[in-house]
């Protein structure tokens, strides 16, 4: 960003001049839940925006009200959210990996998604010496990355402070989008002077519990009437142009009252479902064996199948009825390149992925009448691992070399295709099957 600039790098624009914003299915509200999970050092003095007093360390009180977070609070934060099959999106100070493993865990545990939030919540970009911030950015991500077996791609700022240079640094290291700008309701694009971009995704920050509570004095009752109102007005502005609020539901697909339970906790908090992504699968982070088709255990093969295709057709069952009420729907199935080459040594995977060609074609032709559509993507490869070994590296590098794009595939290429599936500009398209693997097959 330009030194001194008078405005952000970004237009300004009025939220009621702007095209409407579309959710998918036509939702109003995008529902997001951060927990920040932060690491203050004793041995540092705590700012006096995080609630620091201003006395040099040890600043005990301040600094045990914070800790206790990590040692109480985060847990039942945990309980709350898995009642409510809520999965989080931490903003993590880098310096928790190490000091409190435990916690990291936790997260992993519950598959939250992890965004850079500095490396400690006691050092600020805008309060580093010349030179310092780069290197602590890259320090922050890689560490995260290390410890959680994905690289964030985005970031809130520990405060939510940045220097002049934090953008064109978070650009530089892969990062898409930026929390820190609490200026809109709506995500928008910045545009900076490399030529790179960002998204300011919007954060919630007059409904941050720690303001609420210790600058503004509210009770807990208080708390949640703010939350509850938040909601509210942004729910009914929703129906002229999408806002932004997300859930998530832990299911196991291969069982059908927890598939059924992943529908209903939808409906009950979006009121209908519009579009069903059946992507839940045994490849690699959910291990399998790589045998001979004669030395495959059958206790593998059926689980291969119950979840690769039950958990398919146990989906679609328990979504279906609600797209019918609607008479709209979209379900996208994710298959694999090579069920239309084959691969050898993983035969139970392989025909798995096999069936969901069929189960589309087939699924298609019975819910056309409905005014579902039902359509597939096949991908190749994909470096999709929380926590690849050197082999999955090798094994994703080596099929870059099959491709007429010679990269290796990662999860943001299969975006574009699965929001075409679940768009309206796919409403007469059903029983389809889209490769997108590079160029590796063309068909």
């Amino acid at each position: 960003m330009k030194p001194r600039a008078t405005y952000g790098p970004f237009p300004y624009s009025p939220i009621h001049r702007r095209p409407r914003l579309e959710w998918p299915g036509g939702a109003r509200v995008a529902l997001w839940v951060i927990p920040n999970i932060e690491f203050f050092s004793l041995s540092e003095s705590i700012p006096a925006g995080a609630g620091g007093s201003g006395v040099k360390p040890p600043d005990v009180p301040a600094w045990a009200a914070r800790d206790y977070g990590n040692r109480v609070g985060v847990f039942r934060l945990m309980k709350v959210l898995d009642r409510y099959g809520v999965r989080g999106t931490v903003a993590l100070n880098s310096d928790l990996c190490a000091q409190h493993p435990e916690i990291i865990e936790e997260c992993k545990a519950r598959k939250w998604e992890f965004m850079g939030h500095n490396e400690s919540n006691t050092r600020r970009l805008n309060e580093l010496r010349a030179g310092q911030e780069s290197r602590t950015i890259r320090s922050a991500l890689d560490t995260i990355a290390k410890a959680t077996g994905s690289r964030p791609v985005g970031w809130l700022g520990s405060g939510l402070q940045e220097t002049w240079d934090t953008l064109e640094f978070l650009a530089a290291e892969r990062c898409e989008y930026v929390c820190d700008w609490v200026n809109d309701d709506q995500p928008y694009v910045m545009q900076l002077g490399s030529g790179r971009q960002l998204v300011s995704v919007p954060y919630s920050t007059e409904i941050n519990d720690k303001p609420a509570f210790e600058k503004r004095n509210r009770t807990a009752e208080e708390f949640r009437e703010m939350i509850v109102r938040q909601f509210d007005v942004l729910y009914e502005e929703g129906a002229e142009s999408g806002r932004f609020e997300a859930i998530a539901v832990r299911t196991d697909v291969a069982e059908r009252a927890s598939a059924e339970a992943m529908v209903e906790r939808a409906v009950e908090a979006f009121g209908r479902i519009d579009i069903l992504v059946n992507n839940a699968a045994i490849f690699a982070t959910v291990p399998m064996s790589r045998s001979p088709f004669d030395e495959i255990e059958i206790e593998e093969w059926d689980r291969m199948m119950a979840v690769n295709l039950r958990g398919m057709w146990l989906a679609s069952r328990a979504a279906v009825p609600h797209m019918r009420k609607r008479g709209y729907g979209k379900i996208i199935n994710i298959s694999s390149g090579t069920a239309l080459k084959g691969s050898a040594s993983r035969i139970h995977y392989v025909t798995s992925k096999a069936g969901v060609l069929g189960f589309t074609r087939t699924l298609a032709q019975e819910l056309g009448k409905d005014g579902i559509c039902v359509n597939c993507v096949a991908p190749g490869s994909t470096l999709s691992e929380e926590n690849p070994s050197e082999g999955i590296v090798r094994m994703r590098s080596a099929a870059a070399e099959e491709r007429a794009i010679q990269r290796v595939q990662r999860p943001e290429d299969l975006v574009g295709a699965v929001v075409f599936f679940a768009s309206p500009e796919s409403d007469f398209i059903t029983g389809q099957t889209l490769v997108v693997d590079g160029g590796a097959c063309m068909h």
